[in-house]
């Protein structure tokens, strides 16, 4: 199995489907490499450096903890670090400034678009995004702005699947669906919702 680089990510934009799975252990990520998942993606919390040698040949994201890299210079040192533990990229849910700046720097960064959990109070709870015309535009919206930021994709959540669909036909970066539909580059899920090994719902 051949590692995914990003140019190979732009490159199958459009020819098949990505699958990305979020794993917590490195026996997680082993078995994702071993059932040939394309990516995987994990905390910056987590034992990184494990998770990268059990998965020695999946491109592999290291999400940086939301709120710990306030300013752009915390998140390019952020950035660094997962890259020198053996990230491919970084997924940061930081300012569009900070992501650009990052991507100056060249690390590979994956953005968030749709619903946030993390910024749920914006959004009223935990609710769908994108169901109005508007709604659905500032989607779209987000989703070019972390493209001119330099971003090489972002993850979409809970858009309905006919807006995430067409977002991503018409941005030339990566949209990892997140509960979004079939229609966008990659299939996000997680590794306990996989395996059954979830609690609580």
């Amino acid at each position: 199995m051949t590692k995914l680089t990003v140019k190979d990510i732009f490159d199958l934009k459009g020819k098949r489907q990505l699958t990305e799975v979020y794993v917590s252990t490195p026996e997680e990520a082993s078995a994702c490499e071993a059932a040939g998942i394309d990516l995987i993606i994990t905390s910056e919390r987590s034992d990184v450096k494990a998770i990268r040698a059990a998965a020695p040949h999946t491109f592999f994201t290291i999400g940086l903890a939301y709120g710990d890299h306030a300013t752009a210079d915390e998140a390019i040192r952020g950035g660094f670090k997962a890259l020198n533990n053996g990230a491919d990229a970084v997924y940061a849910g930081v300012s569009l400034v900070s992501t650009e700046k990052m991507a100056n720097e060249g690390i590979p960064v994956v953005g968030h678009v749709g619903f946030i959990p993390y910024k749920n109070t914006w959004f009223g709870g935990f609710k769908a995004v994108g169901k109005t015309a508007d709604s659905a535009l500032k989607v779209y919206q987000r989703t070019l702005a972390y493209q001119e930021a330099g971003a090489i994709g972002v993850e979409m959540e809970i858009v309905p699947h006919q807006i995430a669909s067409e977002i991503s036909k018409r941005v030339k970066i990566m949209v990892l669906s997140m509960g979004s539909g079939t229609g966008c580059d990659g299939q996000y899920l997680f590794a306990t919702d996989i395996l059954g090994t979830n609690t609580g719902h």
